[in-house]
């Protein structure tokens, strides 16, 4: 009669190939210790034993060989499914040393168990059929031998630590029931928990985790612990995402939290939750560029999964070469290029985030500025490093955030929402996000960044942003500064083709080459930047100044000096990489690339002086362009050739106008109106003192009003404009 299942039956039988996959894998006998063929219950599992035993040497892992040669040598007929069986024992989960007798015990066991089952079912049996009393005896006494020789045997009865349940191998991650009832489980493919994680302040706590896909790409992620607070899904999906195998079931979800969070770590990491320089180092999602004062290098470590194109293709060389050098003799690549240089510089230079857009009609290399622009700091997009325009405030937060002392590139404006245009320029010039609140009502951590962006479109922010009947504040030219992309050759940005037959085969090979080369030239830079950053900061100050000096004129304004700044700084950003052997121009080159276009710049402006008023005499300009007939109510009625008034029609009244002494006609504009229509979104007190200081504003006594005689009203302020201003 065969001994009846035990429920612990399966797991033992695991035990039992644990113990020799044990002992194959570690080339020795030791895993088998002192257990005996007999207390093997599957047949299968003590041929494997008895085969072990036999071999001259076990030097397994190095000479499996050896191994399937002498079963297939000695053991006949039974060789093909001996064979089979090994493979499935070698399934089994390596295991720890010290766990060996705790395995051996569970063999052990059933063996026990088994001869139990065994030998009561025949005693049972020969009490049913009668037999002598003398022969059950001998039966009992026999029972009683086994269990003592066995009870002889040195066991270990003790489950595993706590902290010993989880074992790590190549295999991956298995749990080990303490208790022992259980089989082993298998968590997850391999993971590795290489330190704890926190930032400066002790807060933000988190683990490093550390492996390997099914392609073998190695993959490292600072996991803030935080995101073990709830149902684990978000920390889950992104090791789901990055090629971790996680066994199905809650089981193995809730075991792989545990092993997580209750994993001993012998090291610890500096983190930090945004890219960019932090203090004297430079932190990009993959690696950090230098080593802080106590020796750490910080990690990046943030809750979401941050999706970049901060990556490597190709070599420096390479970039130079086919990028670079293509570049020179190009006034627009040359300070799109500086442009990428200069953005690490904003956080030594303490200057305010901005950018520059390039507009201009379709096909003329707008895109290309912006892809090899970006191919300096990375790529590996479907359109290299450039992103869209087509976003939500939101998602130029996160956006900023991970551009943080980067460049940052938005390709097509017009794909923006009109309605949210100037609220999301200032949002991203500003250099910070929305601030939030907790679900405790605390304030979240609000996010910040310091970015210049490069933009493209077929028409400015501030047409784009009018199409809705807005009017973009004027503020938005300084933060985000036009530029043609006609450099003034009949070739869209081109003026230099390095012999390529037209500009658009030049502008197909820098596209081709942006988008596989990419992401060295900026590593580089920022090693120097790292090592001299004393020098560099020096240097900054002094050449910005120099720049600003030498092609600035003394009488500009203020928002013109920070827009002029920002070219400055890509001067100085072009002529260091172009030192350190990165660009491959000559000197000067991206110096004179940043003067072409302050220059080109400040004349489209059209003044050096502050945007807003110059915009608000554009306003009042068009509004007596518009209405100068329809809405002034003459002041003397015409007359016919017979003396006959002239009747005259005026719907919606704005004023009056006149002819003075000199026959120029003056329009006499209602208080009122000048404020709510003439000057509106402008400071109509501004507005009355700028006409008054460019002679545009008759007035007596020196004040800005004066109280004429109007028909129908009497005595009345108003504002006395001269028609010499629609002369400009």
């Amino acid at each position: 009669m065969k001994p009846s299942s035990t429920s612990n039956l399966h797991y033992d039988l695991d035990a039992e190939k644990i113990l020799l996959a044990n002992s194959i894998l570690d080339g020795t006998l030791e895993p088998l210790g002192d257990l005996r063929e007999d207390e093997f219950y599957s047949e299968s599992n003590r041929a494997i034993f008895q085969i072990l035993t036999k071999l001259p040497r076990c030097n397994l892992p190095l000479n499996m060989h050896e191994l399937t040669g002498y079963i297939q040598e000695h053991e006949g007929p039974r060789a093909f499914d001996l064979l089979c069986h090994l493979n499935e024992v070698l399934d089994g989960a390596p295991v720890l040393e010290k766990d060996w007798p705790y395995y051996r015990e569970r063999v052990r066991k059933l063996a026990r168990e088994r001869i139990s089952l065994k030998e009561a079912s025949a005693i049972g049996e020969a009490v049913a059929d009668g037999e002598p009393v003398s022969e059950i005896v001998k039966r009992a006494r026999s029972l009683t031998r086994t269990a003592s020789n066995l009870a002889k045997t040195p066991k270990r009865t003790t489950s595993p630590a706590v902290h010993s349940s989880f074992h790590v191998g190549e295999r991956g991650v298995f749990y080990h029931d303490p208790s022992g009832e259980n089989e082993p489980l298998r968590i997850c493919s391999r993971l590795d928990v290489v330190a704890e994680t926190r930032d400066q302040e002790g807060e933000g706590w988190g683990r490093l985790l550390n492996w390997v896909d099914s392609e073998g790409r190695q993959h490292m992620w600072g996991m803030p612990m935080s995101l073990l607070a709830g149902a684990g899904d978000e920390y889950r999906g992104r090791l789901l995402d990055g090629g971790l195998e996680i066994s199905p079931g809650r089981k193995a979800r809730d075991l792989l939290t545990t092993y997580i969070q209750t994993a001993n770590c012998d090291s610890r990491v500096r983190s930090v939750s945004k890219l960019g320089w932090q203090g004297q180092v430079f932190v990009l999602p993959d690696s950090t560029i230098g080593i802080t004062t106590d020796g750490e290098e910080p990690i990046f470590q943030s809750p979401f999964e941050a999706q970049h194109f901060l990556k490597t293709a190709g070599s420096l060389e390479m970039w130079t070469e086919q990028i670079g050098r293509v570049c020179s003799g190009n006034s627009r690549l040359l300070f799109a290029v500086s442009c990428a240089f200069a953005a690490p510089l904003l956080g030594l230079s303490k200057d305010e985030c901005g950018g520059f857009h390039f507009h201009g009609p379709t096909s003329t290399g707008k895109s290309t500025a912006l892809l090899v622009a970006g191919s300096v700091w990375g790529g590996g997009g479907r359109n290299g490093f450039i992103e869209s325009w087509r976003t939500t405030i939101n998602g130029l937060e996160g956006f900023g955030e991970l551009h943080n002392d980067g460049l940052g590139c938005l390709d097509e404006i017009s794909m923006l929402d009109a309605r949210e245009a100037t609220e999301c320029l200032y949002l991203l010039a500003n250099g910070q996000g929305k601030q939030r609140m907790t679900k405790t009502l605390g304030l979240r951590r609000r996010l910040t960044w310091t970015t210049l962006f490069l933009s493209s479109g077929e028409i400015t922010l501030a047409e784009h942003s009018e199409t809705t009947g807005k009017r973009a504040k004027m503020g938005g030219e300084i933060r985000l500064v036009n530029l043609s992309v006609d450099a003034g050759a009949d070739m869209g940005i081109f003026e230099n083709l390095h012999g390529f037959e037209n500009p658009e085969i030049l502008s197909r090979h820098l596209r081709d080459a942006a988008k596989t080369i990419y992401g060295n030239p900026i590593r580089g830079f920022l090693e120097y930047l790292v090592k001299n950053r004393l020098g560099v900061e020096n240097r900054l100050r002094s050449q910005r100044a120099s720049f600003l000096a030498e092609h600035l004129p003394a009488s500009c304004s203020g928002e013109v000096i920070r827009a002029a700044g920002r070219f400055a700084l890509a001067a100085v950003g072009g002529e260091l990489a172009t030192e350190l052997g990165i660009t491959g121009w000559r000197s000067g080159e991206a110096t004179g690339a940043s003067v072409r276009c302050l220059t080109e710049w400040i004349a489209a402006r059209g003044t050096i002086g502050r945007g807003e008023i110059e915009a608000a005499l554009r306003q009042v300009r068009a509004f007596l362009e518009a209405h100068g007939a329809s809405r002034f109510q003459s002041m003397h009625p015409r007359l016919t050739s017979l003396g006959e008034e002239i009747p005259e029609r005026v719907v919606n009244r704005a004023g009056f106008r006149r002819e003075n002494a000199k026959g120029e006609t003056e329009y006499l504009v209602l208080a009122e109106v000048f404020r709510r229509e003439l000057c509106a979104g402008f400071d109509y007190r501004m507005v009355a003192r700028t006409l008054g200081e460019r002679g545009y504003l008759a007035s007596d006594s020196g004040r800005l009003m004066t109280k004429p005689r109007l028909p129908e009203l009497g005595n009345t302020w108003v504002y006395v404009i001269k028609s010499g201003i629609l002369e400009g």
